[in-house]
């Protein structure tokens, strides 16, 4: 079922949905109902459907069960899926705690990756790049799906603090790797995240670095600038340097081809 659910749009796929979705799933008996729910929820993340791949997967992990994946895989899809959704690393944090009271696959060789990759995923983004490269470091032999959707994961977080450039790097690795695998599901996520540009990124900015940005579109120098708003030259380039980490660029002539709009 699970691997149904991650091949991308097709016969096998639509008809996993239609025998098990809606009502269907309280019809099977219930040491059945956590893996249908959780292969359900494996579909609506790759389909990038995150809020209702949260609530399936969660229950899925309150129901018992576990044919397919090892728990610690399904709490990492969990906590993967609600910051996608726009949930905090302190709900994430929160979920963590809640669902790795017992794991039965803690002697596991996926597990030392698995669980990185959930701490990871309840760090806020600017801590998070240590630890995810950590569980990309301990992922073990043999599994490269593992390696794949934590490069995903971590790119998802990047993006959402305008972190592209960097995001665009580990998105290239993870399609590679799903592409080799046969994840067409995968793939097609994947190159989506990749082909949809950078907007709204105002939001990202503090006001000084939006005063300054606004002056750099402007074409003024950084010794103008620092003169208009009564700064050092110096502290103008921290703030560039700070301002461009966020928006994933590395030169004042790249800001022109971003969108910086505060909605």
């Amino acid at each position: 079922m699970q691997v149904n659910a991650v091949l991308g749009p097709g016969d096998e796929g639509e008809r996993l949905a239609w025998r098990f979705g809606g009502d269907g799933i309280f019809r099977l008996p219930p040491e059945a109902r956590s893996d249908v729910a959780i292969a359900l929820g494996h579909r609506a993340l790759v389909e990038g459907d995150h809020e209702r791949a949260a609530a399936l997967l969660r229950q899925g992990l309150t129901t018992g069960g576990f044919l397919y994946d090892p728990k610690t895989a399904i709490v990492a899809d969990l906590l993967e899926a609600t910051r996608a959704a726009g949930g905090s690393a302190d709900q994430a944090g929160a979920l963590l705690q809640i669902h790795t009271s017992w794991l039965p696959d803690r002697g596991g060789v996926r597990f030392p990756a698995l669980m990185a990759r959930c701490q990871a995923l309840t760090m806020a983004p600017d801590e998070a790049d240590a630890a995810f490269a950590t569980a990309a470091e301990l992922t073990a032999e043999g599994y490269p799906v593992d390696l794949a959707r934590t490069l995903l994961a971590h790119a998802r977080m990047l993006r959402g603090v305008g972190r592209f450039g960097d995001a665009e790097t580990l998105l290239e690795r993870a399609s590679a790797v799903f592409q080799g695998e046969g994840l067409s599901g995968w793939v097609t996520h994947v190159e989506m995240l990749r082909t949809t540009p950078p907007r709204g990124l105002g939001p990202l900015l503090t006001a000084t670095e939006r005063q300054i940005v606004q002056m750099a579109l402007e074409r003024r120098t950084n010794s103008e600038i620092a003169q208009s708003l009564y700064m050092s030259k110096r502290s103008v380039e921290q703030h560039l340097t700070r301002t461009f980490r966020k928006l994933g660029i590395s030169r004042k002539s790249q800001l022109a081809d971003l969108d910086l709009s505060f909605e």
